[in-house]
């Protein structure tokens, strides 16, 4: 049976409208919550933008608070120092100084600061000198041991750098001795006897910081010599390995303090190629020498040229970019060092290298000490082009002719990064300097080794090597407190602003490109993450930034390396923070 189903009009419209309140509802819900969120979006937007705003209003302050505590700091050293004119006037010793310095030494003249050092240390001084990388610091103690008679003790951090002075003296007729672990028991007891005999043409005595820090046999063997009026002076050689801010911290050289404590008479000389002003002061209150008399050298060295390239993310590539460079620019019999952060890069490196025709071997720890030595030698002596080395490769090197210095990954340090540089052109030739940068090396850096390395350094050195608005040189250079430093006119930044000036064509100048939007939308990303306790990486941000930029129309092609670079200048910024888990 069918059966109708009728319904009221009524009905039909009260149930319509019904329908059409509950749409409306919904309507004005969904309105509601979009403005709220829209809200909440446009303050979150606003406190980020006057974030960013203090933050750069901030770094500005603090920059110029840093310039004006510069040059205070330049004027209140020169105001307390003994002039150099003090100590380059005529003395009493300079007939037997200069005979020396031509008949023993073969050299017809003094490098900078170096008479005036020497004058100094003759006169009984305590003195803290900072002299770059082939300065001529040994010269500073050698020639005047030779002068005053009795024993210079001086105290080096590594065995190999004291053989290698030990036998140059000796070759110079100049008797000098090595105590160290692999010195026979006979020889340690002739030397200590040597040290009090005043008839002995005993002159310089070299020895590790371990052998001042834990043997009580030597320190009193020392007295002994001090007491017969023996012990002529102290020298530190590498001072800033006394710093637990400096780049080669030894736990060891914290004890030198002793020396001073236990012979306030005898005359101390602490030298260094290196040492920022935090690392001066740690060094002579570490020493105990308050009152000494600093000569610093500056620290720029006008045949460097330094340049930073950018590093491709894949190794195979970066490899490529390395050799490319090498086979390119120089010749076969140029000698040159390329350092690693880490002992596979280097193996890795030096086996592409190879296969490319380069004449290259590793270099680091974790080789045998003989097979490192058989690298050094071969190196040292022109059969082999290339060493590819980490910081294992470090002090102790003495070879004038290296040609080029190259960072496959930046180091931990403006310091570090000075020091292995500065190991390229000793012989006043021009050399090159050059850094392979990716952001990406700058948390591998740090990650290697949080407890020993601060992040706050590997920052310095990654804004060396990201930021272009500087010369190279001068950024060095106010590391180390020299900020009246002139541009060199031969780094990369010096090149290009000298190319862009000599062209008329507006369009063929750099422009400044403003990348702020981009950056505010990516911390609004950021924040968000934050807020789920997200984490992210360099890369994925990179990623992220990359979508934000396709979000917002941007017409620029952001390459995943630009936004890695990006990243890092507001990292550096201090706008983002990074932890390492």
């Amino acid at each position: 049976m069918l059966s109708e189903v009728f319904t009221d009009p009524k009905s039909e419209t009260s149930s319509g409208a019904s329908q059409q309140n509950v749409h409306q509802l919904h309507g004005e819900e969904e309105e509601r919550r979009t403005a709220e969120e829209l809200h909440h979006v446009e303050s979150e937007l606003f406190a980020v933008q006057e974030r960013v705003g203090e933050l750069l209003e901030r770094q500005s302050t603090l920059e110029s608070r840093r310039t004006k505590l510069q040059s205070a700091l330049s004027r209140v050293r020169k105001s307390h120092e003994v002039r150099k004119s003090d100590w380059s006037k005529p003395c009493a010793h300079d007939a037997r100084v200069l005979e020396l310095l031509t008949n023993v030494f073969g050299l017809a003249a003094f490098r900078s600061n170096q008479r005036e050092v020497i004058n100094c240390t003759l006169a009984g001084h305590d003195i803290f000198c900072i002299m770059p990388a082939g300065g001529g610091k040994s010269l500073l103690y050698q020639l005047p041991a030779l002068v005053t008679g009795g024993v210079t003790l001086v105290v080096s951090p590594l065995i190999s750098l004291i053989h290698d002075q030990v036998r140059q003296l000796l070759n110079l007729g100049i008797q000098a001795v090595a105590l160290t672990s692999e010195t026979s028991k006979d020889l340690i007891k002739t030397v200590h006897a040597d040290m009090e005999n005043a008839g002995s043409q005993l002159r310089l005595v070299y020895v590790t910081p371990e052998r001042v820090a834990k043997s009580n046999q030597f320190m009193s063997k020392l007295e002994k010599a001090d007491k017969a009026g023996r012990l002529a002076r102290i020298v530190i050689d590498e001072a800033h390995c006394c710093s637990q801010w400096g780049h080669d911290f030894r736990t060891d050289y914290q004890q030198l303090f002793k020396l001073k404590q236990q012979f306030p008479k005898v005359p101390l000389l602490a030298l260094t190629a290196t040492a920022t002003t935090r690392i001066q002061m740690d060094i002579i209150q570490m020493l105990n020498v308050p009152g000494c008399i600093r000569f610093q050298s500056s620290v720029t060295r006008p045949n460097l040229r330094y340049e930073v390239r950018p590093k491709k993310a894949q190794a195979a590539a970066a490899m490529e970019d390395i050799s490319e460079e090498i086979m390119r620019r120089y010749q076969r019999s140029d000698s040159g060092i390329v350092y690693c952060l880490s002992q596979k890069e280097c193996e890795q490196v030096a086996e592409h290298l190879q296969s490319r025709g380069v004449t290259a071997q590793p270099y680091h720890a974790g080789m045998h000490n003989t097979l490192r030595a058989q690298v050094h030698d071969a190196w040292t002596a022109g059969a082999l082009q290339v060493v590819v080395a980490t910081v294992a490769f470090g002090m102790g090197i003495n070879k004038p002719d290296v040609r080029f210095v190259l960072h496959h990954s930046i180091s931990k340090s403006i310091e570090t990064y000075y020091q292995e540089s500065g190991r390229a052109g000793r012989d006043g030739q021009e050399a090159d300097c050059v850094v392979f940068f990716r952001p990406a090396d700058m948390t591998r850096q740090y990650c290697q080794n949080p407890q020993t390395i601060a992040k706050e350094n590997v920052y310095q050195i990654a804004r060396y090597a990201l930021y272009t608005h500087q010369c190279r040189r001068v950024v060095i250079a106010a590391q180390f407190g020299e900020p009246e430093a002139l541009a060199c006119g031969m780094c990369d930044v010096c090149r290009r602003d000298a190319s862009s000036a000599a062209k008329t064509a507006p369009a063929s100048a750099s422009q400044d490109v403003d990348f702020s939007r981009q950056a505010v939308a990516l911390l609004q990303r950021v924040e968000q993450m934050s807020r789920r306790d997200q984490k992210a990486t360099l890369a994925s941000l990179a990623d992220t930034w990359k979508s934000v930029a396709s979000e917002t129309g941007d017409k620029i092609q952001f390459t995943k390396e630009m936004c890695e670079r990006l990243l890092c200048h507001m990292i550096l910024e201090d706008v983002l923070s990074e932890f390492v888990q």
